[in-house]
């Protein structure tokens, strides 16, 4: 090589601590056969004019290993170290002893890592063997760690002794070279006492070590000062010594921050990095920001992996501290220049912060909002750290891996969501790392949650029980997590599937496998399904079992601080609670309720809130089921009182149910005045809410508002109230919400007709009719039917039959078959009001069939509405009959009228059955039959007498004044008294 190209030689290793690329790689490995050539060529060189070639060689190889060490390829990495320490093992170059020492300390973590102990602890014997009399202060420091590290074996423990008894002769020697043996000796044995935790020898040699060499002005004497007082200071507990530490951090910093030591430098920024965290610690970050920015600006330019290594984490740090400080802009910026300025690094500790920074520069888009930016970035570190294979950096690959599923899923993606889980899964199944674990169950979990969202319910079955049996016996808190969840997602599964026996079975596999469990997350899962189990029990009709479920899980979980379980049991004491109420056990749910509230009544989380507001609501109801006025009154203004100012939408539900409650509860006492100042206290309260169960309180507010108007007879206000219903939630699709501006219409369309205003009416009836004519909710259809029939009605006082025809035939012929009791009723009522029409027109068979039609239709109906509209139809029917002279027809009809309605306690219906058994008596008597109409003026005066109904007693009179025989004879002997 010429001179030339030798000094570009040594630029190339001296300027940069990094092999950037593969080119570069190619050229590192290709420059060791050109150098050791030029030895071969020119073995005396004139070293005043060329830099030394063996120590290039050695950094070269040194640079190359840790290169493949970064990119994961042991062998490659072990093949350097071999070569350097073959190549210059015996160099009679004092300078080579330190590379050689590193080399062999290198070989043998190599080993340590791949899991070859024999063979580590053998290259540390010779390392220690070869090099612990040795001037070189790096070879040294190699020896130091070596003992360090074989501490507890006998050989490390003789090792000990040695120095101990060397530093025991020399500890006050005048020899140079004796000293700084004595001092590495000191140095060795304080800090092999700490990794024993002997921490006052660790003081003694550590105190002795300073008191010889504090002052020196020798580099390896310094820097055994260094590292002793940066040890010293990472010893001391900053509870007990907050200070002390401090300070003597920044003594480190005071006492060599201008050396150009690499070694000595290293200290220097450890104690700025020492420093600024215990200062973040204390809350003082503008001093912790002001040492990391000391750190970049002073050892920015340094040339040692160590030092660049603190010199990125300081980066890096106060890139945290922006996003503490809630600056994404500027931990955007900070997290960027990290990545530009060490990207190209092959050391794994600076490779470790690279690719914390990129996960943090991913993390930090999405904050803002920015997918784009953050897909590129998770994309950008896998690729970059995707074949390194040190732990926390697989880790960071494995988490964006998993990270950039979730985007996909986020941008609606599911088929590259899927193919991406299972490239993490298929990576790093078989990774030994536990957080690798976590990541890789987290990306089974997830994919067949996804599996599942696509209906592809086998794939996502199979996927939980591959997640279940290949972790089921970890001991990772992370993995036992997921196969805790994947065992209670299965059981749902089941549970869609209809698989009940299965899902039972699930669920007691899960609570058994982790019912001692410790892990927050775990205890989560088996509270869910503890509480889904006792539900299961309920849907499968075992109601003890379900109580005993709902108490073992209040039992285990009672005194539980974890968010998640303490909703499970909150919803466990209600649900109990609700129990008792099923069977008839008010003072037990009262208990149950009462100690709900009172465990829970002070919870910040907010699913407990939510089960205890509903537990303060019930327990007013069940004082108001009891006749308890004063105690429901006093419930519910301590549920509004507790919870009047909170946001979580489910408590507030419960607030308003209870603020309606309450104004009920005035009504009922007949203090309108209370209750309209609740009911207006409500709706401004919550007028402007999304939450649907609010919604439908407010609604129902202001609908009872609009009652409370109409019967202080404020008609204008009323109206004013309804409008304001109307308007409010006339879109709205709640079904609660929907039934209460129906309602209002319907109300309002009546509220025109008390004044006379039937156009008003008639266009009010038809915007509702059209506004929830192909409503499903019942609620709505029952005022839908009802105001059709009131369409039909107004048409009818219009004197327009046909329209009115017409009406009545849309409602029964939309309603027809409806099982809902109110549209039935208004059904009913429809066909009666139609056969009526058919009558005032003249039409006698076609009101007898619409007759007959409504009788056919619902003469078996348990309604009282429907069951008057029946028998007024066949009162009806046998009444034409008798128009038209049939009077076996008639007399049919009445008695089938009689037989099917005389034990009914409806006094609509009893008011027909009454005038049927009349009429019949009537029609005997017509008919010649007296005997037989006595019997039936009997019968009604028996069935009728003691019901104080004007209408029937005309008829209980009139059969008493046709009957002439004591009472109480025929009563006698109609009833075999």
């Amino acid at each position: 090589m010429t001179p030339n190209e030798l000094q570009q030689a040594h630029e190339l290793i001296e300027s940069e601590i990094n092999i950037r690329d593969d080119a570069a790689l190619l050229q590192h490995i290709e420059l060791v056969p050109h150098l050791v050539q030029h030895i071969q060529l020119a073995p005396h060189l004139n070293q005043q004019e060329e830099p030394a070639v063996q120590p290039l060689i050695a950094k070269t190889l040194l640079k190359l290993a840790r290169w493949f060490d970064a990119k994961g390829q042991p062998e490659q990495e072990i093949a350097q170290y071999q070569a350097l320490i073959a190549r210059f093992e015996h160099s009679p170059d004092d300078i080579m002893q330190g590379f050689v020492a590193q080399a062999m300390f290198r070989l043998a973590i190599a080993y340590y890592e791949r899991g070859r102990g024999e063979e580590e602890y053998a290259q540390y014997q010779i390392l220690i063997e070869r090099f612990e009399k040795s001037p070189d202060r790096d070879a040294q420091a190699m020896v130091t760690k070596a003992v360090c590290n074989v501490v507890s074996t006998d050989y490390g423990q003789q090792k000990l002794t040695e120095r101990r008894d060397f530093i025991e002769r020399f500890e006050y020697s005048t020899d140079k070279a004796e000293q700084t043996l004595a001092a590495h000796a000191m140095f060795t044995i304080g800090i092999c006492s700490h990794f024993m935790q002997d921490q006052e020898q660790e003081q003694v040699y550590y105190q002795s070590l300073l008191r010889h060499h504090q002052d020196s002005a020798d580099v390896t004497l310094q820097r055994l000062v260094a590292k002793t007082m940066f040890n010293l200071a990472t010893v001391l507990e900053f509870q007990q010594f907050p200070d002390k530490k401090m300070a003597q951090y920044q003594a480190v910093v005071e006492r060599f921050q201008d050396s150009s030591d690499p070694i000595i430098q290293g200290r220097v920024t450890s104690a700025l990095i020492g420093l600024s965290f215990w200062y973040n610690f204390q809350e003082l970050h503008e001093l912790a920001m002001a040492r990391y920015q000391t750190l970049i600006k002073c050892f920015s330019g340094s040339s040692d992996a160590d030092v660049q290594e603190d010199v990125a984490e300081a980066m890096f740090n106060i890139a945290n501290a922006y996003r503490t400080q809630g600056k994404p802009e500027q931990e955007t910026e900070q997290l960027r220049t990290l990545i530009a300025r060490f990207q190209d690094s092959a050391v794994r500790g600076i490779q470790v912060q690279i690719a914390k920074a990129m996960h943090n520069l991913a993390c930090s888009y999405d904050t803002q909002g920015l997918l784009e930016q953050e897909i590129e970035q998770q994309r950008t570190l896998i690729e970059s750290f995707q074949d390194s294979w040190g732990e926390e950096i697989q880790i960071l690959v494995a988490e964006a891996m998993y990270n950039l599923a979730c985007s996909y899923d986020t941008q609606g993606l599911p088929e590259q969501e899927i193919a991406q889980l299972r490239t993490l899964i298929e990576r790093f199944e078989d990774s030994e790392y536990e957080g690798v674990e976590v990541q890789v169950t987290k990306a089974m979990y997830s994919l067949a949650l996804t599996y599942d969202a696509q209906g592809l319910l086998e794939q996502g079955k199979e996927q939980l029980r591959t997640l279940i049996g290949h972790f089921q016996d970890s001991t990772v808190e992370g993995v036992q997590v997921r196969v805790a969840k994947a065992m209670y997602s299965l059981a749902l599964t089941y549970d869609a599937q209809g698989l009940l026996e299965q899902k039972t079975e699930q669920q007691l596999k899960l609570i058994e496998r982790f019912r001692d469990s410790t892990v927050e997350g775990v205890q989560i899962e088996v509270a869910k399904a503890m509480y889904s189990l006792a539900c299961t029990y309920d849907a499968r009709g075992l109601p003890e079992r379900k109580t005993e479920q709902l108490r073992t899980l209040i039992v285990r979980f009672q005194d539980s601080t974890v968010g998640g379980v303490q909703v499970e049991v909150a919803q466990a004491m209600y649900n109990l609670a609700c129990t008792y109420d099923a069977r008839g056990l008010p003072e037990q749910k009262k208990e149950q309720l009462r100690n709900l509230i009172e465990r829970f009544e002070d919870s910040e989380f907010e699913g407990v809130q939510v089960q205890v507001a509903k537990a303060m609501l019930s327990l007013a109801l069940t004082y108001d089921a009891q006749g308890l006025p004063e105690q429901e009154t006093e419930q519910l203004h301590t549920l509004i009182a507790r919870f009047q100012d909170s946001s979580v939408e489910g408590v507030q539900v419960e607030i308003a149910k209870a603020m309606l409650n309450l104004a009920c509860t005035y009504d009922a006492q007949e203090l309108p005045e209370q209750e309209k100042k609740q009911l207006r206290t409500l709706i401004v309260r919550f007028q402007d809410s999304t939450v649907e169960g609010v919604q439908i309180a407010v609604a129902k507010a202001m609908y009872n508002l609009a009652c409370t108007y109409r019967d202080q007879k404020l008609p204008e206000q009323q109206k004013e109230q309804l409008r304001t219903l109307v308007e409010r939630f006339v879109d709205s699709e709640l079904e609660g919400v929907q039934a209460q501006v129906a309602q209002a219409m319907f109300s309002l369309a009546n509220s025109y007709d008390a004044q006379g205003l039937p156009e008003q009416e008639t266009e009010q009836l038809c915007s509702l009719i059209a506004r929830f004519q192909d409503s499903e909710f019942e609620g709505v259809q029952v005022e839908i039917a009802k105001a059709m029939l009131n369409l039909a009605c107004t048409y009818d006082a219009q004197e327009l039959p046909e329209q009115e025809k017409k009406q009545l035939r849309t409602l029964i012929v939309r309603f027809q078959d409806s099982t809902v009791e109110g549209v039935q009723i208004a059904v009913a009522k429809a066909m009666y009001n139609l056969a009526c029409t058919y009558r005032d027109q003249k039409l006698p068979e076609q009101q007898k069939e619409q007759l007959r039609t409504l009788v056919e239709r619902f003469v078996d109906s348990e309604l009282e509405g429907v069951q008057a509209q029946v028998a007024q139809a066949m009162f009806s029917l046998a009444n034409s009959y008798d128009a038209q002279g049939l009077p076996e027809q008639e007399t049919e009809q009445l008695c089938s009228l009689i037989a099917r309605f005389q034990d009914s306690e409806f006094e609509g219906v009893q008011v027909q059955v009454a005038a049927a058994m009349h009429n019949l008596a009537l029609t005997y008597d017509d008919q010649g039959k007296t005997e037989l109409g006595t019997v039936q003026y009997r019968s009604l005066i028996a069935r009728f007498q003691d019901l104080q109904v004007k209408e029937i007693q005309e008829y209980v009179d009139h059969a008493k004044a046709k009957v002439s025989v004591p009472a109480k004879s025929w009563l006698k002997k109609l009833f075999g008294w």
